[in-house]
């Protein structure tokens, strides 16, 4: 992986999107943007990020990205990060094929067909880097937008667990999705 790897730029609402592997330099914009997750009180997350918590995360990824068991490109616009979308491998060679994918936005960023774009280029290159054959996600039941994108995508569910994810105090079902690539 190069520094700075612009996997697709193109244009929405008249501003430069550009999907890029994420480098060390975009500490403190993907601290700040899961931070704005936790503000909304979104699906992912209801934690705060402290520095010390994002520079440990920050050295584990940027280390399998290196290792090449996981593909994690950013979303810029204007200069600044506004969302992520990964997906990694196990490092057990039985489990290679398998990929587990994640992916968000910033509100601003929702409902401009971004995400759409970043789920299809994300899979195109962890198939291209790791040559995964299946793709895996567990998304919360609630999240209907996401559930209908990934829906749309070709994501079949495999299984739901019921009331198993606990979200500022109230329980929510998990949807486990599966995709052939």
């Amino acid at each position: 992986m190069k520094n700075n790897k612009v996997v697709k730029r193109f244009e929405s609402n008249g501003e430069v999107v550009i999907f890029r592997y994420m480098e060390p330099k975009d500490e403190n914009d993907l601290r700040s943007y899961f931070n704005s997750l936790v503000d909304e009180r979104s699906f992912t997350t209801h934690e705060y990020w402290t520095k010390k918590r994002m520079q440990e995360w920050m050295k584990l990824h940027l280390d399998k990205i290196k290792k090449k068991t996981e593909v994690r490109l950013v979303v810029e616009i204007k200069g600044q990060v506004v969302g992520h979308a990964k997906i990694d491998i196990e490092e057990k060679p039985a489990l290679r094929f398998i990929g587990d994918l994640g992916i968000g936005l910033r509100k601003e960023a929702r409902r401009r067909g971004i995400g759409e774009k970043l789920l299809r280029v994300v899979i195109t290159e962890a198939k291209r880097v790791m040559r995964i054959k299946v793709v895996v996600l567990d998304a919360f039941a609630k999240n209907i937008p996401a559930v209908n994108l990934y829906k749309k995508f070709g994501f079949k569910t495999a299984h739901i667990l019921k009331k198993v994810r606990i979200f500022h105090g109230k329980f929510y079902d998990q949807i486990h999705m599966v995709k052939y690539v």
